[in-house]
């Protein structure tokens, strides 16, 4: 199909994550140690200013009656108060107040780190839910319903 001055040939095997054959990298054609370089100093520099950013003390105005309730609950300054203290109180509050899931997961990778997640099902065992048992904290009591009929 010719290129024309109006029309342009529509590729359908090449576009977002899918770059022509001649242009993707291969043993044979990988970028030079100096863009590797270039390309690792970039990423050590947008590292190096998110780390910044975050270890920042925080100043707004908007936030400043939270930023005083942090400081007197933590023990600490209110300059100490960084933006990444804030991010995660926000982070707390959205989990919290809204019920968001995202925020309670982000959360909770937070502060225990992320599950490790193995599952194996070579299909010949049958699956079986597992009861979940949970023991609340002293002086915490939730009335369950009571599950009569034996099923999961």
């Amino acid at each position: 199909m010719e290129n024309s001055g109006n029309e342009r040939e529509r590729r359908t095997d090449v576009g977002k994550g899918r770059p022509p054959k001649d242009k993707q990298f291969s043993s044979t054609n990988q970028p030079s140690a100096e863009s590797k370089r270039r390309g690792q100093l970039k990423k050590k520099m947008a590292g190096d200013l998110a780390q910044a950013i975050l270890h920042a003390a925080f100043v707004g105005a908007a936030d400043e009656v939270l930023k005083k309730k942090m400081s007197e609950f933590f023990k600490v300054k209110e300059k100490h108060i960084t933006v990444e203290m804030m991010m995660n109180f926000r982070q707390i509050q959205k989990a919290i107040s809204k019920g968001d899931t995202t925020a309670f997961q982000a959360v909770m990778d937070r502060a225990y780190g992320k599950p490790k997640i193995m599952v194996e099902n070579s299909g010949t065992l049958p699956m079986v839910p597992t009861p979940v048992l949970l023991q609340m904290p002293a002086g915490v009591n939730i009335n369950l319903p009571s599950n009569t009929d034996g099923e999961y």
